[in-house]
């Protein structure tokens, strides 16, 4: 078993996770990784070494460090590699409404003069659950930039989750509304904190990281895409405990 990193922040993606990594790191006991995200556990050719290589070599017994890649969290075979890997560590989940989400992923990854949502969406729907299969068949196989699309999967928060609570203990994983990291950074970090086992610390620095405005969504799309999220949402408050009042309108 490895000891570092002592905790890693798992996605999901456009929820938060360069915020919260900034965040957590202007805490003088924890210690930052080389870069946020290392893509370690959804690749096959890297190395332990090479992994462990990106923590401090020398971290004192008070002392932290982790990563956060958000790509771990959709990734078919991520929790079962992080367990093997360190079957004690901890993990922070962020989570966002799957319908802003989507939108958000879309002009952050997405060349938005070539698709418009709606194609994203579509093209979606013909690649990416292929693509998911046969990562789950071949553990092996890294498909090309299948995540980019997945706008609608990786709001899929509950198939997520569920690989993670059949390794993990519950008390192993941290899970946060990025809503409210959004609204109230400092009251999100402190219960982290408890979380990791380290003393309160006041943020210096509470402006959002990675963030971007654009124009409102077609409300058609927008029904279309809640009405889609609605059951699977009501999936994840039951396996989580929590009710995040995600419905249109909201």
């Amino acid at each position: 078993m490895h000891e570092i990193p002592h905790f890693i922040i798992l996605g999901g993606a456009k929820c938060g996770t360069t915020s919260l990594y900034f965040y957590l790191n202007q805490h003088p006991q924890i210690l930052p990784s080389s870069k946020k995200e290392l893509f370690f556990f959804n690749k096959s050719s890297k190395t332990v070494e090479w992994y462990r290589n990106q923590f401090p070599e020398s971290v004192k017994s008070d002392e932290i460090t982790g990563e956060g890649t958000p790509i771990y969290l959709v990734h078919p075979q991520v929790a079962r590699r992080i367990y093997e890997y360190n079957p004690k560590i901890k993990l922070i989940v962020l989570l966002r409404n799957p319908v802003e989400r989507a939108y958000s992923q879309y002009h952050h990854f997405i060349n938005t003069e070539k698709h418009s949502f709606e194609d994203a969406l579509e093209i979606e729907k013909n690649t990416v659950k292929k693509e998911l299969i046969r990562m789950e068949e071949d553990e092996n196989y890294i498909p090309d930039d299948v995540f980019r699309y997945s706008l609608v999967e990786r709001g899929l928060y509950h198939k997520q989750l569920e690989r993670y609570y059949r390794y993990f203990d519950t008390n192993q994983i941290h899970i946060i509304k990025s809503e409210d990291l959004f609204q109230n950074p400092q009251k999100v970090c402190n219960k982290v904190l408890k979380f990791l086992g380290l003393p309160r610390c006041k943020l210096k620095d509470r402006e959002a990281r990675n963030t971007r405005s654009y124009h409102k969504m077609n409300p058609d799309t927008e029904a279309m895409l809640y009405d889609r999220f609605r059951a699977e949402n009501q999936k994840l408050y039951k396996l989580i405990g929590k009710d995040f009042n995600w419905e249109e309108g909201k």
